[in-house]
Order: structure tokens, then sequence, then C-alpha cells
């Protein structure tokens, strides 16, 4: 190592001193280079992430609806497509055997809670092959 240090000093026609001081000099400059840009990426990169991050995803549309609504709508054949389109994706839904299919629809509880019984809560549609088979209406007691 020794003699290829010396053969590099004496091939830029300098001293040992000098090269070792130079290299010293252009390596600790480098090095502090190298953080500087490191550090800079970092930055950017922590800046990216921060700057990039997305707000959580606001809760889904409550899609209120009144119980003559749902029983002027929801009538034997209408597609499931049609209720969908109409009420939102349902809150819950419950495959039944091979084709049937249940689909739920909750109202949101009201804000203040009022003292009800049997009130309209929502409501669950059954679904064969795709096509409404019936509904039936989910009520609630608020005590």
């Amino acid at each position: 190592m020794l003699r290829q240090v010396k053969s590099e000093a004496a091939l830029r026609g300098t001293s040992l001193k000098e090269w070792i001081t130079e290299f010293v000099e252009n390596g600790l400059a480098a090095r502090a280079a190298s953080v500087s840009v490191i550090a800079s990426l970092l930055t950017a990169c922590l800046f990216g992430v921060g700057c990039g991050r997305q707000q959580p995803p606001a809760p889904p549309a409550v899609t209120t609806f009144t119980e003559q609504e749902v029983t002027d709508f929801v009538t034997p054949g209408r597609s499931r497509d049609e209720v969908i389109r109409r009420f939102g994706e349902p809150g819950f839904s419950m495959t039944n055997g091979v084709s049937g299919v249940t689909l739920f629809y909750n109202l949101p509880l009201p804000n203040p809670a009022v003292r009800q019984t049997l009130s309209f809560a929502g409501f669950q549609v059954r679904l064969t092959n795709g096509v409404v088979a019936g509904w039936n209406a989910i009520r609630q007691d608020i005590r």
C-alpha cells in the first residue's frame, strides 16, 4: 500500500506528505459532501412521505330513507344493482345458500338520542339470483 501511495505521489509530482494531506482533505471533503447529500436526500424523502400521506378515507356518506321510500322502491323483481344504485352499498350482506343473498341497510342512530318505540331503523332485502324476492323492516327501541 505504501508503495502505491509513493508511486501515486511521484506521478503527481508531490511529496508524500503533500499527497497524504491532499488525500485527507479531499477524502474528508468528499465524506462531508456525501453526508450533506445523504442528509438532503433523507430530508426530501421524509418530506415527500409526509406530504404524500393521504387523509384517512372519509366514512361513507350515510344515505337516509324513509320506510315509505323503501316500500315504494324495493319491489319483487327489481335487480340488486337498482337497489344499490338507489340506497348505496349495504352495511352488511349475507349469503343464504347457493342463490340467495340478504342485504342489510341501517339508518344512523338519532343524535341526540330520543325515546322511540318500534321506530323504523333500516331494512333487509332478500335477493334470489340477484333479484329482489322481498324485504323486511328493521325496528328499534331507544329508551
